[in-house]
């Protein structure tokens, strides 16, 4: 799994640079723009069918089949709908935008079909397949990206080349896995389904959705070469998140394999806090000890233009990082609903937070109000675990679950040591230390 998302991140990094290197700041706030978009899109996508896929997949074998050839039309027939439409809205924007906005347009039935086939992939527990797919898709994008600095590329050239990427992937793994559309029994379980894809989209919605969401309408807010400046800086401090989601998966599991959270919880939860919050600050510290020239070098010319917003952009990324702990928390000791209010809450501020800093202070103020909100949504979360963690400690279940293994029962009990036996949940459970 790291492996494939290192591979897969890599082809979006590879993008990154080659855009950068070529655009002035104008250029890379209508790059941004366009690949939001295809951001929501592929969310919405992965939401609706591939998560769904991969729970269908892993936990009936003997419809598998079925299943991918359902899931393959669905998402052939969505990605052609979303590539025509930004397609079309790009006809009608004015340049740079109009051109990203179609090559994007052309890219995305091929990106979301390479992406359902990675998640196919790993719910049949093959994820060397998923490698090989992203592996093919970086090999390509990179030759012809090679081939295109050897001429007078523009940047959207690039953004063909990451499209040709995915559609030799896309093409490839169709072929290898003999995956082939389906229409049998798809409204049957379209009707099955609709409750948890819509929860899932939902999820992202509120979570990812309304803050991306927030920049796009920033972009409208700034100018271009602002909104330009203000992701490339938060880009460029963020560009490791990739690298700790897959510490994520390990800290979301080892919570998943607790009853309730006991005291190697709480040693995880703070040190992976503290480890994300660090590993963030040295890479920005980095960033902004490295000499110009070598910037320049790396990133291209908005490098200069960008260096005094990296300061703000670190602290907004560092306060960002520190919440994953306690959403990873919240994911596995509680009901998806209060996780679900809490994002909303979370979401609201700090998409307004956005729009109102960007309008007031530019790219300045943007970073500052976000860096407020991120601030207010941490102290949120923190408190929403909180609270959690006492529920759990005082009800009926978790006391009951405390007895038996997790932790060791009250010495203040009543009973004979034979009932304390045969009943091991009488008595207040000790509490664990929590926050």
């Amino acid at each position: 799994m790291a492996a494939d998302q290192v591979l897969s991140s890599g082809t979006n990094l590879l993008l990154l640079l080659l855009v950068l290197r070529t655009s002035s700041g104008s250029v890379f706030g209508a790059f941004s723009a366009a690949v939001i978009v295809q951001g929501l899109l592929l969310g919405s996508s992965r939401a609706l069918i591939g998560e769904v896929l991969l729970l269908r997949m892993g936990r009936s074998p003997e419809t598998r089949r079925q299943d991918r050839g359902l899931a393959l039309t669905l998402v052939l027939g969505s990605s052609a709908v979303f590539g025509l439409a930004l397609a079309a809205v790009g006809a009608f924007l004015p340049e740079p935008l109009r051109g990203f906005f179609l090559v994007i347009g052309v890219a995305v039935p091929f990106v979301h079909v390479q992406d359902l086939q990675r998640y196919g992939a790993f719910a049949v527990a093959q994820p060397r397949t998923a490698v090989a797919l992203d592996l093919g898709w970086l090999v390509v994008q990179a030759g012809t990206s090679a081939i295109l600095l050897t001429l007078t590329p523009q940047p959207r050239d690039f953004v063909l080349a990451w499209a040709a990427g995915a559609a030799v992937s896309a093409a490839a793994g169709l072929f290898i896995t003999r995956w082939a559309p389906s229409l049998r029994g798809i409204h049957a379980v379209v009707l099955e389904e609709r409750g948890r894809s819509g929860s899932f989209f939902g999820d992202f919605a509120l979570s990812a959705g309304v803050a991306q969401a927030a920049f796009l309408g920033s972009s409208g807010v700034l100018t271009l070469a602002g909104f330009g400046l203000l992701r490339f800086a938060l880009t460029v401090v963020s560009a490791l998140t990739n690298v700790l989601s897959s510490a994520r998966i390990l800290t979301l599991g080892f919570f998943g394999r607790r009853r309730i959270p006991d005291r190697a919880t709480w040693q995880l939860f703070w040190g992976a806090g503290a480890t994300y919050v660090s590993i963030t600050v040295m890479f920005v510290g980095f960033l902004l000890i490295m000499p110009r020239h070598v910037g320049m070098l790396i990133f291209g010319p908005l490098w200069l233009q960008a260096v005094p917003l990296l300061g703000l952009a670190a602290i907004v990324e560092a306060i960002r990082v520190a919440s994953f702990p306690a959403i990873d928390f919240l994911k596995a000791f509680i009901a998806g609903s209060a996780l679900v209010t809490t994002r909303s809450i979370v979401g609201l501020i700090t998409a307004s937070s956005l729009l109102v800093g960007g309008a007031v202070a530019g790219p300045r103020g943007a970073l500052v109000a976000l860096a407020a909100a991120y601030l207010l949504a941490l102290a949120l979360w923190l408190r929403r675990v909180q609270v959690s963690n006492r529920r759990m400690q005082t009800t009926p279940a978790a006391s009951q679950r405390l007895s038996v293994g997790v932790h060791r029962p009250s010495r203040q009990t009543t009973a004979p040591p034979e009932n304390r036996e045969r009943h091991p949940d009488r008595g207040p459970a000790r509490r664990p230390p929590g926050p």
